[in-house]
């Protein structure tokens, strides 16, 4: 073993950033910065340091909390935002076999599954990636294969956006799919939608993509069509798509995935899907309910279900997760998965990292900017 490694193993205490909070609220007012020391990690965790953490989950409006903290300062109790980021090891417990893993592995977050026989997660949905440094189980993370393409963003985005992308399609597209094969898909502009566009080029997919009208909109429909298959890539607003009542010439339109919700946002592509076509939900940013057609359940056959990456992990077998990592990684080092131009990272190292903050918040939550949001502690 090297004599870096046997530092690491003798770590000290780590003075730790987190955004923390004690009550679900409006998160300008819940939202607090706190210090902490970090022990050494136990003999069969890791020491990580956060290298990006993702604005993902806020408001409370998820069925999984991250377990309470207890531990950490003395006589306080807290939660710890975040389910998703990229993190570093930087120090190995003293049972850790080195051959596996490794300083400077690059890892994320998972749900664990403690007992075989149950087919549900009793793990932790929300591991708590908004702070700077952590100690985990091995059982918590994944090792990312390693690879000169990736890039920290696209790593710190791919256990829940890129995933998604590309879980849907893979597990809700007819099989087998041919190049005559489409999809429509609302809020286009988000990581997701992005994603999906490039996995649609890489797997030879047509796509309609459906965004919220704005100044700029026809500069984002460029982008967002050169992301897309040549040819079979459509980027419409909600208001052309109201004035266009027959769909375009494409083929069939066997899967729709919408995460906005509402009534223009969703009943008008509804509408062009072909008969016993999917819509799949995976989010509801306009925050208005779903709403369908009767005549579309009944005379086309539509079948609606909902879809959320959280449960899929929890019912997954690791080696299904850590492969389709593996396939992710292998996609981008074939060039189909590009990092993603709305990307910005937000730096809280800094004295202003309050305002700071609560103005990235309160952007993120208009849903309008289109951007993902990563924070980096150190």
């Amino acid at each position: 073993m090297s004599h870096l490694q046997n530092f690491k193993r003798r770590a000290t205490h780590t003075l730790v950033k987190a955004i923390t909070y004690t009550q679900n609220g409006e998160p300008s007012q819940v939202l607090k910065f706190k210090q902490f020391s970090l022990a050494p990690p136990k003999p069969n965790e890791l020491g990580l340091k956060f290298k990006l953490s993702t604005l993902n989950t806020i408001q409370g409006r998820y069925p999984w909390k991250p377990e309470i903290r207890k531990d950490l300062v003395e006589g306080e109790q807290f939660y710890i935002c975040g389910n998703e980021g990229l993190a570093e090891v930087v120090s190995l417990g003293a049972h850790l076999d080195p051959k596996h893993w490794k300083i400077g592995d690059w890892v994320l977050m998972v749900c664990t599954l403690p007992e075989k026989k149950k087919s549900y997660c009793v793990g932790k949905p929300q591991l708590g990636t908004w702070q700077s440094h952590t100690n985990l189980s091995v059982d918590d993370v994944v090792k990312l294969p390693r690879s000169k393409h990736l890039t920290e963003t696209q790593a710190a985005t791919m256990s829940v956006n890129m995933s998604t992308a590309y879980r849907m399609l893979k597990d809700y597209l007819p099989r087998p799919a041919s190049p005559d094969t489409w999809i429509i898909q609302n809020g286009a502009n988000s990581s997701v939608g992005q994603y999906l566009l490039q996995l649609c080029k890489a797997w030879n997919l047509g796509c309609i993509g459906l965004i919220r009208d704005r100044p700029n909109v026809e500069e984002l429909k460029a982008y967002l069509t050169s992301l897309g298959s040549e040819n079979k890539t459509s980027i419409l607003t909600y208001e052309e798509l109201a004035e266009r009542p027959k769909r375009p010439q494409c083929g069939a339109i066997s899967l729709g995935l919408n995460c906005v919700s509402g009534n223009a946002e969703t009943v008008g592509m509804m509408k062009w899907m072909s008969q016993g076509s999917r819509l799949i939900t995976y989010g509801g940013m306009s925050m208005k309910p779903l709403v369908v057609p009767t005549s579309l359940l009944i005379f086309r056959d539509l079948k609606l279900e909902g879809f959320m990456l959280t449960t899929w992990r929890m019912k997954a077998d690791p080696s299904q997760y850590s492969n389709m990592l593996q396939e992710l990684v292998g996609l981008i080092n074939q060039g189909h998965l590009a990092q993603l131009d709305h990307t910005t990272i937000v730096d809280l190292n800094t004295p202003q990292e309050e305002q700071i903050l609560h103005e990235t918040l309160n952007q993120s939550m208009t849903g309008r900017s289109g951007k993902k949001f990563l924070f980096r502690f150190i």
